[in-house]
């Protein structure tokens, strides 16, 4: 997803997933330049979530941080599962259908069904499920997914439209790829195909 920041570097994206504002700073540290996370959108705005309750911070949230919230939505980037299923699928739907990404806005009902969703939208990872030490595999960042495209498709009459990241996704490979073309130039074998040495000293 850093690839991302070359077409997003200047435009506000929404970045869900993770604890605090960790994928926040990883966003940052990608090179996108306006950054907005559901924790900024909760705290400017409580009531986008009733049902969930804002944690008091150690160390509050920047008041440059917040400011972002009121700027327009111009992409969605799920970095990492969610840890607030509720607020994250509430605040992902709102710019989904909002007007010109504007999160206090939404399309009419009609606008809903005839007009297709207002922002792109990437996934990083397509697990269903994952384990820890509980003897039964958790949901993941494909179970969320899944959630979320149901909600939008009952909403609107529309298939939800995204891209993911992640194996066995093809845009993972092709960008691993493209690291190794700038790292070393591609090499034609005896045959004319072209090959490159592994770390284990073997062609493929």
């Amino acid at each position: 997803m850093r690839e991302l920041a070359l077409k997003y570097e200047d435009s506000n994206v929404l970045v869900v997933g993770g604890n605090g504002s960790d994928c926040r700073h990883v966003a940052e540290h990608y090179g996108f330049k306006h950054v907005v996370t559901p924790e900024e959108v909760h705290s400017v705005f409580p009531s986008v979530c009733p049902s969930s309750v804002c944690e008091a911070r150690s160390i509050p949230l920047a008041e440059k941080y917040l400011q972002n919230v009121h700027r327009p939505v111009e992409a969605i980037m799920v970095f990492h599962d969610s840890v607030d299923w509720g607020r994250d699928l509430q605040v992902i739907i709102d710019a989904l259908t909002s007007r010109g990404g504007y999160m206090t806005s939404t399309k009419t009902q009609k606008e809903l069904h005839t007009s297709p969703q207002t922002v792109p939208l990437y996934f990083s990872n397509s697990d269903l499920v994952w384990s820890n030490e509980f003897p039964r595999p958790r949901f993941a960042q494909g179970t969320f997914r899944t959630c979320l495209e149901r909600i939008f498709e009952d909403m609107t009459g529309h298939k939800l439209k995204y891209t993911l990241y992640g194996k066995p996704m093809t845009t993972t490979y092709q960008y691993a790829e493209a690291v190794l073309n700038r790292l070393a130039p591609i090499h034609l074998g005896p045959n004319g195909m072209p090959k490159r040495r592994s770390v284990y000293g073997s062609y493929f």
